[in-house]
Order: structure tokens, then sequence, then C-alpha cells
């Protein structure tokens, strides 16, 4: 956990006294400028989205709570780093112990719910395009907004421990270090369990939902593609391998973002790591690359979205007015029941796979679409 281990820096693997060399003047610039971007890029992209979903959509469809969701971890996330770019470069932490508890708690929280999301999200494309015709009420607001309830308090649950134990310990300049502190007489027994808690519940498990979900949408489109109409086939491989690319890209993104933390995690709990300069920089490093997932997570769900830009501008006044009161006016006409009931068809944030029927006479003029990530906010 992010936090924790920057607190933990101090004390090798937060239980023995080995102290880390004060950083180098390019250290302690370069530290906080790179915090510094990845907060802002953080907070303006997923506030964004925020800003964007809750004024200017209605939230009638599933995956809109889940990608508010997901902004509203990914923003509570970034919150925590400005402490962290400080104590880095204090060397101790100035905040007090209500405040060591509140950061470190919150941090914890935070990263399950990021993760967590990112795993939702995963298996309600699942739904929406495997299970579309068979299991539809899975995706009615009402169990959205039960799952992302579900979400939140899973993650309360499983920051416990670190609300337990975490506080300030003096160090032996004098000066305070907020960590995780653990009881004297099993420190390295329950850091070691910590450890591997935090690696299967905010890395494994999530990183398992995440590719399962995604790969059985790319074989499920794979075993649709038809063998009977050549044009209507080769339309069906194009939209796999740009499903498959999409695929690619966010469980990657995911891995290279959250990996390089763990591994090192679990290298200083095999090895025992001693703290020196180098050792402190690939610690940085990797927590800022654990960061910058909530940083990605708006592009790669939201951003790349040619009708989400249009609606962001438009939410900005970036756009003519008529254009916006277009807009505004197509969403109040929207409460017809039969209008409503087509827009859920076109209007959610991640469009729904059109399904096609390989012997009407108009499947031969349109190519199938699967949209993963499309809105039309």
């Amino acid at each position: 956990m992010d936090n924790a281990t920057a607190g933990n820096w101090s004390f090798a693997n937060g239980t023995d006294g080995f102290y880390v060399p004060p950083p180098d003047a390019v250290t302690a610039i370069v530290g906080p400028t790179v915090y510094g971007l990845v907060t802002a890029v953080g907070l303006v992209g997923n506030l964004l989205v925020i800003y964007t979903l809750l004024g200017h959509t209605k939230m009638q469809d599933a995956t809109n709570f889940y990608i508010l969701n997901l902004a509203l971890a990914d923003t509570l996330f970034m919150l925590g780093i400005p402490f962290i770019s400080a104590s880095s470069a204090m060397e101790r932490w100035v905040f007090g112990r209500t405040m060591c508890k509140i950061v470190l708690s919150m941090d914890a929280l935070n990263m399950f719910n990021s993760v967590f999301n990112v795993a939702v999200l995963s298996v309600d494309r699942y739904l929406a395009i495997v299970c579309a015709a068979s299991h539809p009420h899975l995706r009615r607001p009402r169990v959205a907004v039960a799952v992302s309830l579900s979400v939140w308090a899973a993650g309360l649950l499983l920051t416990v421990p670190v609300m337990t134990v975490s506080d300030t310990v003096p160090m032996g300049d004098g000066n305070d270090m907020c960590m995780l502190d653990w009881p004297a007489e099993n420190a390295l027994v329950w850091y070691k369990a910590f450890t591997s808690y935090m690696f299967i519940m905010g890395f494994v498990i999530p990183l398992a939902v995440t590719s399962a979900s995604y790969l059985l949408v790319v074989r499920h489109l794979k075993q649709r593609v038809p063998a009977n109409n050549a044009a209507v086939a080769e339309a069906s491989n194009r939209v796999r391998t740009k499903v498959t690319q999409t695929v690619f890209a966010l469980i990657v993104t995911f891995v290279i973002c959250w990996l390089p933390f763990h591994v090192c995690q679990l290298v200083n709990l095999a090895s025992d790591l001693q703290p020196t300069p180098v050792i402190a920089a690939v610690f940085h490093v990797a927590m800022v690359m654990s960061y910058g997932n909530s940083c990605a997570n708006p592009v790669l769900y939201v951003f790349t979205s040619q009708k989400f830009r249009q609606s962001l501008r438009a939410a900005l006044r970036l756009t003519p007015r008529d254009h916006a009161a277009e807009r505004a006016s197509y969403y109040l006409h929207t409460r017809d029941q039969d209008a409503a009931r087509r827009r859920r068809d076109r209007d959610v944030f991640f469009q729904e796979e059109n399904q096609v029927n390989l012997h009407d006479h108009a499947a031969l003029h349109s190519a199938p679409q699967v949209v993963m990530y499309e809105t039309s906010v």
C-alpha cells in the first residue's frame, strides 16, 4: 500500500531500524515534481469525468455508475500523493497522528476501490456483450448501485488492518514517521502476512477477474464469426481485432502500473533489502507507476470516446450554445417512455453490442459493431 510503503522506507521493511541516506538535490527536486504532475493529471482527468457524468448525463445505465465509482475512487486516491511527496522530501511526518491514520487508511481504501472497480467494469462488459439477452436484469441501475456500494464496503473491510496499526513512530533523530506500526513481538510475521495479503487482494484477484472477463468477451466474438457470408465475416473480424486490442491495452496497462509496486514489496519481503538511495528511487518509481494507473483510467475508459469529448466540450461551454441547447432539449424529450427505452439502447457510456441477425438481409449491408469504450453522453 503506497503511503504505508513511503513511511516504511526509513525502516527497510517497516520493522528494522535502517536509515535511508538523505536524497541529493536532484532527487529532492525531481521527486516532488513528478508526484505533483501525477496528482494534477489524475485529479483533472477524473474530476472532468465526474463533472460530465453528474452534470450532463442521466444515470440510466449500469456502466455510468461504475465509471463514476472508478473516477471517484481514483480522485480520492490522488489526494494522498501530496502527503507522500512532502514527507519524503522532509524525511519526516509533520501532519500529526490523526492525519497519519486518515491518510494511510484512505490511501488503502481507494486503492482497493480503484482496482475493484476496474474488475467490475470488466464483468459489466461481459454481461453487456455475452449475456445481454440472458441476464439483462444484472445491468439495471438498482443492481449497479448495489454493486457500487458493495465495492466500497469491501474496500472498507479490507482496510481495517491499516486503520488499526497505522500510527506515527518516533525516529532516532527526534522526528516522527507515519507508518504501519506492527506489534513488536511479531512485527516481521505481521509485515509478511500483510504484504502477501495486499498482493493477493489488491492485484492477483482483480487481475484474474479482469483478464477472465475480457478473454471471455473475445472468445464470444470469435465464436460468432459467420462462415456463410464473406462481407459480414470480414466486418466481424475487424470488430474482434479492435476489441482484442482494447482488451490487451487495458490488461497490460493495469499490469504495468501495479506489478512493479507489488514486485518491490515481494522482493523486499523475500530478501530484506538494505535501504540505499538506489533502492529508495526504485520504490518511488514503482509508487508513481501505481498512482499512474488512476491517471490512465480516464483515458482508457472515457477520453478515447469522440462522443464523450463532444459532451465534455459542451459541458465546458466550448461548443456553440445552440448545439448545447439541442443536446439539452434532446434529453428533456426522452421522458417519453418509448423514447427513453430507445435512448437506453444507444445513450450509454459503453454502447451495447449490436446483435446482428445473419439471416436478415440487412445484415449483409451493415457491419456488426462492438464498441467496448464509446459514449453517447
